[in-house]
């Protein structure tokens, strides 16, 4: 369970829950039903505690968690927002090693597509 894992994830970060809460800027009451079963995190949240723990979303989350969390709030990948909401969510499921994999392709390929522009923009004099 979600609870068990950002409670072992607070303890190894060397934090309180008063800490987290005001990581987060919540109050601890709800920052404790997060790890008590109380409240459940919107994805947004889980994010953020995430970065504030230093560790890959994926920590906190099952497999099948994973899953379902890539796909939600989807939107159609045949528009710009979809194409970046699916990105963003796959993103924050991968650890750091992988993250900066994901950058420096990005990157090559951002590279390679303004060096073919360049190449076949036409000349001016």
């Amino acid at each position: 369970m979600i609870l068990n894992r950002l409670k072992e994830a607070r303890i190894k970060a060397n934090m309180t829950k008063a800490d987290m809460a005001r990581k987060l800027g919540v109050a601890y009451s709800t920052y404790d039903g997060y790890e008590t079963g109380y409240r459940e995190p919107k994805l947004e949240t889980l994010q953020k505690i995430a970065s504030a723990l230093g560790v890959p979303l994926s920590q906190l989350l099952t497999q099948n968690e994973q899953i379902g969390t890539a796909y939600l709030e989807y939107f159609s990948s045949d528009t710009n927002e979809g194409r970046s909401r699916q990105l963003h969510r796959s993103f924050d499921l991968l650890n750091e090693e992988d993250q900066t994999k994901v950058i420096d392709y990005s990157d090559s390929l951002l590279k390679a597509e303004m060096y073919e522009a360049q190449k076949n923009a036409p000349e001016q004099k």
